[in-house]
């Protein structure tokens, strides 16, 4: 199986801690789509298994109409083998989730909403920008639930320099309340060049000391278990059967095309980047598809993928594919890191799988720098 990655740069507004490659100019929706389109069509050869899942990702895809959803679905669906389960989420923002949109939604492809909540906190909405309402968050959910979406995920921050762990707990139960499937938990990154980079450069705003933050993260933890919702990766919990096909591709490492500005694709032997450069990419049929770079990976690269994507997972990494797939040597080097970090409690071995602990994950990063061959 394979994998689809669009990715829709539109946002009306830029959120206070986004990085991301995003545009504010909407006119050009129309111009991108096209060009997705083609690339859709061009570049179809760099992937030959069927494809599973679609996940429309931003920006805010839920910035387009229906019918250019659908526009491109039809290209997916007439130039790729697709799976009749496959998944297709489309990325949303409460504000976009109108009742005659989800309607028009529900009688589409898309089956799975991937909703971009952040924080129940009307404040707190306000403080990062987010250009939806508490209340917003509510009525797209219970809407989307009422016209038939049984798949529906959430993105949530934790690690805000002024959420306290009283209101991260309110806050994870609001989203049990509302039967939410999945859960994508993430803490707050203060990138270079944001709103947020900049205040914390200039003191007008305080990081989250380290050990509230992990207090804040076990939490979750604690809660995860609690509920039934499995913790099949770092920031990824999720009730039985509805894990994000999208997202357990992408650290089981199965190959997908990404399309759009600065997307990435992997296909096992190569991995390509778009251009980040937006006026670039409209200019796709005159660059004649030389819009992307591309990396053969190396036996390194794979082994370091195999690890940076597996130790993040339920699932971890098995030894003894390590020595049959990059042999004794890099084996070696992984079990002097398993008898150090066994010890402290940060991960387990069991029938050669080695797991990171929940105390591992905090600290995965520098885990698996460790294990890490140069």
């Amino acid at each position: 199986m394979s994998g689809i990655y669009i990715h829709i740069p539109f946002c009306k507004s830029r959120c206070y801690y986004c990085d991301f490659c995003s545009c504010t100019d909407t006119h050009l929706i129309n111009d991108y789509i096209e060009t997705v389109k083609l690339e859709l069509i061009d570049r179809k050869q760099y992937i030959s298994d069927s494809i599973d899942t679609v996940y429309f990702g931003g920006g805010t895809p839920s910035l387009l109409d229906v019918k250019q959803i659908d526009d491109v679905l039809d290209v997916i669906l007439k130039n790729y083998t697709v799976s009749e389960q496959a998944e297709i989420t489309l990325e949303a923002n409460p504000d976009d989730l109108t009742k005659e949109k989800i309607s028009l939604l529900a009688q589409s492809h898309v089956n799975r909403l991937s909703i971009g909540v952040q924080s129940f906190d009307q404040n707190t909405l306000k403080r990062m920008n987010r250009r939806h309402s508490a209340k917003q968050i509510f009525s797209s959910i219970t809407e989307a639930q009422t016209f038939g979406f049984e798949n529906i995920g959430i993105d949530l921050i934790y690690g805000l320099p002024w959420l306290t762990l009283q209101n991260w707990k309110i806050a994870l139960n609001k989203a049990k309340s509302l039967n939410i499937q999945h859960i994508s938990a993430y803490h707050l990154t203060f990138e270079q060049g944001t709103v947020f980079g900049n205040q914390l450069n200039n003191g007008a705003i305080i990081a989250l000391p380290e050990d509230e933050s992990c207090m804040q993260y076990n939490a979750l933890v604690e809660w995860s278990e609690k509920n039934n919702y499995t913790q099949y990766e770092i920031s990824n919990f999720a009730v039985t059967g509805k894990f994000s096909k999208h997202n357990s591709n992408y650290w089981k490492q199965i190959p997908y095309i990404g399309v759009g500005v600065s997307a990435h694709s992997y296909n096992g032997f190569s991995r390509c980047q778009n251009t980040g450069l937006f006026t670039e990419y409209l200019k796709y049929r005159q660059l004649q598809g030389r819009i992307y770079t591309e990396e053969i990976l190396t036996d390194n690269d794979i082994f370091n993928e195999y690890l940076l994507t597996g130790l993040r997972t339920v699932w971890g990494i098995n030894m003894e594919i390590i020595i049959e797939k990059f042999g004794i040597n890099k084996a070696e080097i992984i079990w002097k890191s398993v008898n150090k970090y066994k010890k402290s409690g940060h991960l387990t071995i069991d029938n050669q799988t080695v797991k990171l602990t929940t105390k591992g994950f905090f600290i995965s990063d520098i885990i698996i720098s460790e294990m890490f061959c140069m």
